[in-house]
């Protein structure tokens, strides 16, 4: 954390801070409008969309373990996010495959948790095999997964990531998305993750997260 933004902390901001750089991962929400119609760009060469057949549960898991994520991947994880609203995956859950046949990706258009508002719908669950990286599949899935949500109603997409995973965050900032700040530990989070953030991107969310911050080159 910058040494502006520590100073800026109060007693609670300090006690929170604590939490969020502590050794679990905070959970920051993040929120964009779906009503200006982007359309999903086109898939690199060698690479296709598809829409969740039978049997993608197995491929689902199976991703989510090659993922580099911080918590094992717990045996039952597709049942428990997907289990009791499985009927509705075959309009909401895409997967990327590899011209080799290799499922590589994927990520779901989501119904919103009951405390969100009316019209909000989740991008959840994002996801590209490591060896796939850096081609911009989770770019593309994301806008898949906002697409599909427009389509079928939703009016704002949300979606939650890990506070630590910088390329993510800003992905998502890429892609429109704002904070979408629930907690104090939330906020300080986002103070914290400011220093790590690209420059267009920090002066877009100055204001947004701290307030009594001058914009870069203000004295």
């Amino acid at each position: 954390m910058s040494r502006s933004v520590r100073e800026a902390l109060s007693a609670d901001d300090q006690q929170a801070h604590e939490a969020a750089t502590g050794s679990h991962m905070v959970e920051i929400c993040m929120v964009r409008s779906l009503e200006d119609g982007r359309d999903a760009s086109a898939f690199p060469e060698g690479y296709s969309l598809r829409w969740y057949r039978d049997g993608d549960e197995e491929i689902w898991q199976r991703i989510q373990e090659h993922m580099d994520i911080y918590d094992p991947v717990a045996a039952d994880l597709f049942e428990r996010e997907f289990g009791e609203l499985s009927e509705l995956l075959p309009e909401r859950q895409c997967f990327v495959e590899h011209l080799t046949g290799a499922v590589v990706g994927t990520a779901t258009a989501w119904v919103a948790s009951p405390e969100r508002p009316a019209g909000d719908g989740r991008v959840h669950w994002v996801s590209v095999c490591p060896m796939h990286r850096h081609r911009g599949l989770g770019r593309r899935l994301t806008e898949t997964a906002c697409s599909r949500l427009r389509e079928l109603g939703a009016r704002r997409a949300y979606l939650t990531t890990g506070a630590r995973n910088v390329a993510a965050v800003q992905l998502y900032l890429g892609l429109g998305f704002e904070p979408d700040i629930r907690s104090q530990e939330e906020l300080v989070a986002w103070r914290s993750l400011m220093g790590e953030l690209e420059p267009r991107f920090r002066e877009r969310l100055t204001m947004l997260v701290d307030p009594g911050a001058r914009p870069d080159g203000e004295s």
